[in-house]
């Protein structure tokens, strides 16, 4: 009896000392948001670049909380569990934007492009920002989901895609647009 009421006054102090400490470091969005691999792939590609370019910790926390509040429960769900999550862009067409710097986004859905068996992925090349630092990953995320839902036309104009059917259609709003200009 004294040994479990003593053990309740150790566990209510260690509780009351964990809250203050808490309160001095920041919640952990970015941990809540990406998965271990996603956060080690990151570190890895960090290692070679001078350490003024790389984002520093808060700035990341900043950008996985910005990206989080501006996600739906279910994309944050699925980014944490498989590493991307859907967009349907202004056409209705939906993507998928994986959390990587390289090929970070795929089309996920194109009647027309059954038969190509590959993924059909287009590469996106604004992870600088101005200042010449590297984008937090959720900062670069959200860059593409908002250009996606806002203008996707102007999306697959700066994007490079890797399959011919995304060249062919790139090369027709080029077109469009210098017809009429």
């Amino acid at each position: 009896m004294i040994l479990a009421r003593s053990r309740a006054r150790f566990r209510k102090r260690v509780r009351r000392h964990l809250e203050r400490i808490g309160r001095l470091f920041p919640h952990r969005t970015e941990r809540d948001l990406f998965s271990r691999s996603v956060r080690y792939f990151e570190r890895i590609n960090f290692a070679g670049q001078p350490v003024d370019l790389v984002p520093d910790a808060a700035s990341r926390e900043r950008a996985a909380a910005l990206l989080s509040a501006r996600l739906t429960s279910g994309q944050r769900r699925c980014l944490r569990r498989r590493g991307f999550f859907t967009v349907i862009g202004s056409s209705g067409r939906r993507f998928r934007i994986w959390a990587r710097r390289s090929l970070p986004v795929e089309l996920a859905d194109d009647t027309s492009l059954r038969r190509y068996s590959g993924p059909r992925l287009y590469c996106v090349t604004t992870d600088v920002s101005e200042e010449g630092g590297i984008l937090p990953l959720a900062d670069y995320l959200l860059e593409l989901k908002l250009c996606l839902e806002a203008d996707e036309e102007y999306f697959l104009l700066t994007s490079n895609p890797n399959f011919e059917q995304g060249r062919l259609e790139k090369n027709q709003i080029l077109l469009r647009r210098k017809g009429s200009a």
